[in-house]
């Protein structure tokens, strides 16, 4: 089986969750609002008959079901003369709007969510280390451990490979291969892991060839490198293939972005077999 995802036009999302903009009127609204159809709409605008530009906005994905939810608001409000504390009265009028608070920017002009804690991705909670940090942690652990500093990595990924498998077969109850690797494409680029143009699977011999754009632990190489970078990641498709195949499966890549090629492309078979 052969599949090739097309995606939209990709745009990159900031998730910073801050405006720093010393010279300007920052003001900040955390809502709990109900989650009901046109609250969304009310809130936006009463901002927008205020002349309050919206700069950034946080919400927590709901599920259908949820009553209530909190969303954040980073706004300029340079151009209104009304107190932000009377603009905040209004918002708690609104239908649907159960309490309204303000944010007030830090002493160095710098606004930020502060509302929303912990980070969580499906209840499990996550933290979002940039790539200085991520560079720094891999480089200065490889400095001290040495060549062994891959191996970890790729353990490391094996085991978190196996975890999203077994999710993906508890959460969506996905049970084939095929429909395993399908979820695995939306949710990679959803957290900016990677993204898999191209799939190839075969039965006989059992053999995955996925093709990656822009694999994270790439990004992370500021200069050409003569071997292959995606060592976790390489954990990741083994420990993932592993689980849903039920036999040891093992990743090689084979191509590396990296080392200059225009994508990434490995091949996973089971271990006893060679890649080729």
């Amino acid at each position: 089986m052969k599949n090739e995802f097309k995606l939209p036009r990709l745009r990159p999302l900031d998730l910073s969750r801050e405006i720093y903009a010393p010279h300007r009127k920052l003001y900040g609204f955390a809502l709990r609002v109900k989650n009901k159809p046109g609250v969304l709409f009310r809130i936006t605008k009463v901002l927008a008959e205020l002349r309050i530009n919206i700069l950034g906005f946080s919400a927590s994905t709901l599920r259908p079901e949820a009553e209530e939810a909190v969303i954040v608001l980073l706004t300029d409000c340079g151009r209104i003369i009304k107190p932000c504390d009377k603009v905040l009265k209004d918002l708690r009028s609104l239908e649907g709007v159960i309490d309204a608070e303000g944010i007030e920017p830090n002493k160095f002009g710098a606004l930020f969510d502060v509302v929303h804690f912990p980070l969580q991705v499906h209840g499990e909670r996550g933290v979002i280390f940039c790539e200085p940090i991520l560079r720094g942690m891999i480089e200065v652990m490889r400095r001290q451990i040495g060549p062994g500093m891959n191996a970890i990595l790729w353990k490391a990924g094996y085991y978190g490979g196996a975890e999203v498998a077994k999710e993906f077969e508890e959460r969506y109850k996905l049970k084939s291969p095929e429909d395993q690797f399908e979820m695995l494409k939306f949710k990679a680029v959803a957290l900016g892991w990677f993204i898999i143009t191209d799939i190839s699977i075969s039965k006989k011999p059992l053999k995955v060839v996925l093709k990656l754009f822009n694999p994270w632990e790439c990004s992370l190489a500021r200069e050409r490198r003569k071997e292959p970078q995606s060592h976790f990641i390489r954990g990741i498709l083994s420990g993932f293939s592993s689980y849903i195949f039920k036999r040891e499966m093992l990743a090689v890549e084979k191509r590396c972005m990296a080392m200059g090629d225009s994508y990434c492309e490995f091949i996973v078979t089971a271990r006893e077999e060679k890649a080729r």
